[in-house]
């Protein structure tokens, strides 16, 4: 039924179920799986320490941020504790993330291929991807690492996805 899937991937646990999902469609129909991980969403690009600098977060929480009378808030230099992360240990963070995904479909000989994506969001890289390639199912996380601690039930790539592909989508929680 599902002859090419699109995995996006984060790195979680979620992603490891959602794995498995993939590859019992995989045994079942032969289906093509593409996996990618997109880093263009991480604004800020720092790590707290509670990470061992090898997750990006964004938090204004880590920034010595005030407020003007105006309501405008004024960022200053980061705490000293907080690692800015440079372009290239994002890129290498989410190759890291893709390899450890595609070694989960290496292990039981599983072929996937990957792609890291840098300058597009998630939900539009696969909003565009699957109308170009013509893709069958997308899987996501309900949420991810990077989601937005707003979006209580359903992260905004999830939903976003859900609301915006032509084509069926499968949410992992």
């Amino acid at each position: 039924m599902y002859k090419k899937i699109l995995l996006a991937t984060d790195g979680s646990i979620h992603m490891k179920r959602a794995a498995a999902v993939i590859i019992s469609f995989y045994k079942k129909w032969g289906s093509e799986i593409r996996i990618f991980h997109s880093i263009k969403h991480m604004a800020e690009k720092v790590s707290p320490p509670s990470h061992g600098w090898t997750v990006p977060y964004t938090s204004n929480a880590y920034f010595n941020v005030t407020t003007t009378t105006d309501g405008v808030k004024v960022q200053s230099e980061p705490d000293e504790n907080i690692k800015i992360l440079t372009d290239q240990e994002i890129e290498k963070i989410g190759e890291d993330i893709l390899s450890g995904t595609k070694a989960f479909f290496d292990e039981i000989q599983v072929p996937a291929k990957t792609r890291l994506i840098i300058k597009e969001d998630p939900e539009r890289y696969i909003e565009r991807i699957v109308k170009k390639k013509k893709f069958d199912l997308v899987v996501v996380g309900i949420t991810g690492m990077h989601s937005k601690i707003k979006q209580l039930f359903m992260g905004s790539v999830a939903e976003y996805v859900v609301a915006n592909t032509q084509c069926d989508v499968l949410v992992i929680r």
